[in-house]
């Protein structure tokens, strides 16, 4: 029932005016439907009663106030509207105060008046009014009766004029006190508010910079690890280079889970098929943690795992080092602590296994049971989320057993069997997925016959891609800012752009703007991809609304942008 009458006085406005406008809308209506029925039921009064005049008056403002009211509905000008009303109201009260109104009690509603006045105009504008109302109240008590017409001559008292100047001024008072004070606390709130949101608003800017430069640096070190994985390497390195990519990913990882924008990415991004040894991947970790001498580690290896294994190496590295670090870092008390690794055959299939893997701690924590019950919060308050998201990558489940004595993680790996080669075995049947649907319009280019313009200012990531890329494509060229790779596009085609996009003299979003305006003029189109450290929320929308074909995010694997490429290499004669 309220939420009609709401509706009704705000017009179905919601949604379409500010907060603050349409409550003004709901109130000036409801006075004014409130004035509507006092005026009417007063003119039948007047008229039952033979009061002619309180009759005829009455209906006038019934009129007044209903063509007041229409007007609001149609134009919602609630300013207009509320000086109008208020100003109807006043010449009402004016006629009760001067006749009496009904048995003389029409002084009685000028109490009403103040706040009437007040919360349908505002602070100031009401309060003139009122103390306008209030001065003609004592200039009208003030005029001898005799010299009065008989129609208006004042029929109150003495003592009931003081008491009625003092108690209106006094009413008129506090509801100026009340409104002053709602308005200051409003504004404090609002302060506060504009506030927080600046100081969010340089927080982003902040968070915004420091991921710029993490996955700047990022970037580079993985790229350089990916190039030295491509080289031959004995086993010891090999363990080295896969300890680094673990602990960059987890780094990655880390920086994603801030920016809160990749939170999907372990879901979409290609996961590799290496040939390797659990075994070794499992004790290799344990050794990273050898400068600890007060951790005891034990590992126990199931021998019915095979000894070569095809999954992602990398990932079950990172897994490990999570949960490892995760037991040892909710544990201060290092004294005593004992952490068993355990690896046996879960299920076993024609190709595959599902291998399980627990890592025990001899020492519980100290968790609430509320935290014990949900086994979500569990692993938000053990900070073990991104753990989750990665197990859930390669297709394994994750669990958390809490005893007395003891913590327990583990873990399911789905790993195939019987690989004998150490190369990267690309899935043709799982594409990565497609930012944009491209469509090709002409001829297909070739990786390794294309031609592309590195736009890039920072001279290491300039080295990095051209090591990754130079094996796969015909030519790079590369362009310092954006006002270069407009000079070399004016003397050069490219088959595809890598764009940078924070750069001196010209940045990326400039840069790609320009060069949709010179294409509407050669009715061409050359593919760019976005390649940036900039990967907060709303960074991929600016990108591609510039005219970027796509995006991709710093650091990024190299098969993710070969693939990338790949598409976009789709060109018009």
């Amino acid at each position: 029932m309220l939420k009609k009458i709401m509706d009704f006085l705000s017009f179905n406005l919601e949604g379409k005016y500010d907060i603050e406008i349409l409550n003004k809308i709901i109130l000036i209506n409801f006075y004014i439907l409130i004035g509507m029925l006092f005026t009417f039921i007063f003119s039948l009064s007047g008229f039952i009663q033979g009061d002619l005049l309180l009759g005829i008056h009455s209906i006038v403002t019934f009129t007044l106030l209903t063509g007041t009211f229409l007007y609001l509905r149609k134009t919602q000008k609630y300013s207009v509207s509320a000086f109008s009303g208020i100003s109807i109201v006043s010449v009402y009260f004016l006629f009760l105060l001067t006749t009496g109104g009904m048995n003389n009690s029409g002084l009685l509603w000028l109490y009403l008046y103040p706040v009437i006045a007040v919360l349908g105009l505002g602070l100031h504008s009401g309060s003139y009014f009122a103390l306008g109302m209030w001065a003609i109240s004592i200039i009208y008590f003030a005029i001898p009766t005799q010299i009065l017409p008989a129609i208006v001559q004042n029929k109150y008292d003495l003592a009931f004029k003081f008491r009625f100047i003092a108690s209106y001024l006094a009413l008129l008072m506090m509801l100026y006190l009340y409104e002053y004070l709602r308005i200051l606390t409003h504004q404090k709130i609002e302060k506060s508010m504009l506030d927080a949101q600046k100081g969010y608003k340089e927080k982003t800017e902040f968070i915004s910079k420091l991921s710029h430069q993490i996955r700047t640096t990022l970037s580079n070190i993985l790229g350089i690890t990916n190039i030295i994985n491509r080289s031959t390497l004995d086993d010891k390195q090999q363990d080295f280079i896969d300890t680094i990519q673990a602990s960059a990913n987890n780094l990655f990882t880390a920086v994603d889970n801030i920016d809160e924008v990749s939170k999907g990415q372990y879901e979409t991004s290609e996961i590799s098929n290496l040939s390797f040894s659990l075994y070794l991947t499992v004790n290799s970790t344990i050794n990273l943690f050898a400068n600890q001498p007060d951790i005891k580690f034990s590992f126990v290896f199931s021998e019915n795992i095979p000894d070569k294994l095809v999954g992602d190496p990398i990932r079950i590295k990172q897994i490990l080092l999570n949960l490892i670090e995760n037991l040892i870092k909710n544990n201060p008390d290092k004294s005593g602590l004992a952490i068993e690794i355990n690896t046996t055959v879960n299920k076993e299939f024609f190709d595959g296994i599902d291998c399980l893997v627990e890592i025990k701690s001899n020492k519980p924590f100290n968790l609430t049971q509320s935290t014990l019950r949900d086994d979500t919060k569990q692993v938000l308050a053990l900070d073990l989320d991104i753990t989750k998201k990665i197990i859930g990558s390669i297709g394994g489940k994750f669990k958390i057993i809490y005893k007395a004595d003891q913590t327990i993680y583990s873990f399911v790996a789905p790993l195939k069997k019987g690989a004998k080669t150490t190369k990267v075995q690309e899935k043709k049947d799982e594409p990565l997925p497609q930012v944009a649907q491209i469509k090709p319009t002409g001829k297909i280019v070739e990786l390794k016959d294309s031609n592309i313009l590195l736009v890039e200012d920072n001279q290491i990531n300039q080295k990095i891609v051209i090591l990754s890329l130079k094996k796969l494509v015909s030519n790079i060229d590369i362009a310092n800012d954006g006002r270069e790779a407009l000079e070399k596009i004016a003397t050069n085609r490219y088959d595809l752009i890598l764009m940078d996009v924070q750069m001196p003299v010209m940045d990326g979003i400039k840069t790609t703007i320009k060069i949709r305006e010179i294409e509407t003029t050669t009715h061409s189109h050359t593919p760019i991809i976005a390649m940036t450290a900039n990967a907060l929320l709303g960074d991929r929308e600016d990108c591609l609304a510039a005219g970027m074909d796509d995006y991709i995010a710093k650091p990024f694997k190299l098969e993710i942008l070969v693939n990338k490429i790949k598409q976009h290499l789709m060109v018009s004669e």
